[in-house]
């Protein structure tokens, strides 16, 4: 790859119009890396949890991080670049496909939980490489009086992408009957076989647009004048990297607070969507049911629950082993995490005789609890509390059980929708994406941007009084309005209002906004949610949308000019 000084534009009046059909081949390539982002977000904190995650908010982390550090750089890098056959965006959109595509087969294959994490940095990364260039990419290509139809292009294969990826493992269970069960900390073959499908089609799009596509050579693009830079290499371009982060032009500074705002109001709903209609529609109640862990107090007892999650003649085992005998030997550390015992197995295996009346089984089980926990000084088994609970209510055995396992459908159930109403706000992305160059040529690009945050920033607050599932699908209509706008009207303002010659960079220096307010997002929403909202998700849902109308107010502040 030859990498040559910066690759300059002489204006949007060079540029010929492309036909529809060309507008769709150098967009096709976003399908792919939205299918890949999309199995990332509705699979990541599964297989985490398949391979004894706890708590996922940190591992999640990956992703703005990522993004925080590789999309400057590798928009500084393309903007300086020209392959004599790939040009200049390509080269990056084919070395991502590729890491991408081989990070999508092997997560699935993870067998330890610090291999997922890493593999998730390594996609991050890699899906940057590739989608950070096809934002510069539409503005290279295309004269201004086309780059709205072009984001809002990308916009429509984004939401083409994300209903497929987000429905891939129902449709292999439902339709193909894969199994979407695995034992043990075993990843499901439906989803094994989404990532790897995910793979072939993360490749296959991309390639498709590199082949289908051509870029302008520098003499076609004005390069005739091109300034000799003094200073190369690292040093240099670390130096223009923050140059260009304290010289914002205007109209980034203005759009900055708006994608900001926008973008925390959307991890509000992402992170707590699918919980939050849980409890508020399908009328799940936090209990000790959900919460409650069960704890093997003896030493004698938790050797024999040892056996159970490991092989005694693995290596894991001897971990573990090891890892149990420092507990007892040292009683003010953690208890084993692998050694605890979800509260719905014991549940679930309580006995018929419990559930027909008898109760003889059921009380046996507490007696068990009360034996320990009076000859242990250890960690208390937690059902003797719950089963207490249960005696002093007055609740019969069998409604006991029947009342945990109806809750616990209902928060299922829940989440699942959750899952659906997602595909359905990116079906109607991709239906709006057809709608929205109309509106903008109409209104201007920055009154059409405020109209759909706000219809999006009403949608979410609805989430307030909406007790009806499918009534959820007028809400999911507006965000998937909103986010059709997101995706495209605040580039469209970008991209013809910022140095020709620094698109790549500046277009990286514009994800900050994106991912630091999901960094923060993920900092804080633990202690927001415990302190402020008293662990009320329907709340932090609509606050999504209070950040959106606040988005929205600020965009009205946006110069708008040619």
């Amino acid at each position: 790859m030859a990498v040559n000084t910066p690759v300059t534009t002489s204006g949007d009046f060079n540029k010929p119009n492309l036909s529809y059909g060309q507008i769709l081949n150098m967009c096709f390539g976003f399908l792919g890396i939205q299918f890949g982002w999309g199995l990332q977000m509705a699979n990541m904190s599964a297989i985490f949890e398949h391979l004894g995650a706890t708590q996922v908010a940190g591992l999640w982390l990956a992703a703005p991080l990522t993004g925080l550090i590789v999309q400057p750089i590798i928009g500084y890098i393309s903007d300086r670049t020209w392959h004599p056959i790939l040009g200049r965006r390509r080269p990056f959109f084919l070395i991502g496909a590729i890491l991408s595509s081989i990070a999508l087969i092997l997560m699935p294959n993870s067998s330890e939980l610090w291999m997922a994490a890493g593999l998730l940095w390594v996609l991050d990364a890699s899906i940057n490489i590739s989608m950070e260039p096809f934002r510069a990419f539409v503005a290279d290509k295309l004269p201004e009086r086309q780059r709205t139809l072009g984001f809002t292009t990308q916009s429509f294969f984004i939401g083409v992408g994300a209903v497929l990826a987000s429905m891939m493992p129902f449709i292999l269970t439902n339709w193909f009957n894969v199994q979407n069960e695995a034992e043990g900390n075993a990843i499901p073959t439906s989803v094994k076989l989404s990532f790897y499908i995910g793979a072939a089609v993360f490749f296959t799009a991309v390639l498709y647009t590199i082949l289908t596509t051509k870029e302008y050579p520098p003499t076609d693009i004005g390069n005739k004048n091109k300034v000799k830079e003094s200073n190369k290499g690292f040093g240099a371009g670390v130096k223009e990297i923050f140059f260009s982060i304290a010289h914002l032009p205007k109209i980034m500074r203005q759009l900055a607070p708006v994608q900001f705002f926008t973008w925390m109001g959307l991890f509000c709903m992402w992170i707590f969507f699918g919980v939050t209609i849980a409890r508020s529609v399908f009328g799940y109640k936090d209990t000790t049911f959900k919460t409650e862990l069960v704890f093997e107090s003896t030493k004698a007892a938790a050797q024999a629950r040892l056996k159970q999650v490991a092989d005694v003649n693995s290596e894991e085992y001897k971990g573990y082993k090891k890892e149990l005998n420092k507990y007892f030997n040292n009683p003010g550390i953690a208890y084993p995490s692998f050694l605890k015992m979800p509260l719905d197995s014991l549940v679930h295996d309580i006995p018929t005789a419990a559930v027909n009346g008898s109760g003889d089984e059921f009380k046996a089980i507490n007696d068990k609890v009360a034996e320990n926990n009076k000859d242990s000084k250890k960690d208390k088994i937690s059902l003797a509390v719950l089963i207490n609970e249960q005696k002093e209510s007055g609740v019969s055995n069998e409604k006991f059980v029947d009342e945990y396992r109806s809750n616990k459908k209902r928060y299922n159930d829940g989440v699942e929708w959750g899952g659906n109403c997602f595909a359905f706000y990116s079906l109607v992305t991709f239906l709006f994406a057809f709608c929205l160059p109309l509106i903008a040529n109409r209104m201007g690009k920055k009154k059409a941007h405020v109209l759909c945050l706000t219809i999006g920033g009403i949608g979410l607050l609805a989430i307030w009084a909406i007790k009806n599932k499918y009534a959820l699908f007028g809400t999911m209509t507006c965000v998937g309005i909103a986010w059709t706008s997101i995706l495209s009207m605040p580039y469209a303002m970008l991209s013809n209002r910022i140095p020709q010659n620094k698109i790549g960079i500046y277009m990286g220096i514009f994800n900050f906004f994106i991912v630091i307010p999901e960094i923060i997002t993920a900092l804080s929403f633990d202690w927001i949610l415990e302190n402020v909202y008293d662990w009320n998700r329907t709340i932090f849902v609509a606050t999504g949308g209070i950040l959106m109308l606040i988005a929205a107010l600020l965009c009205m502040r946006v110069t708008e000019s040619d």
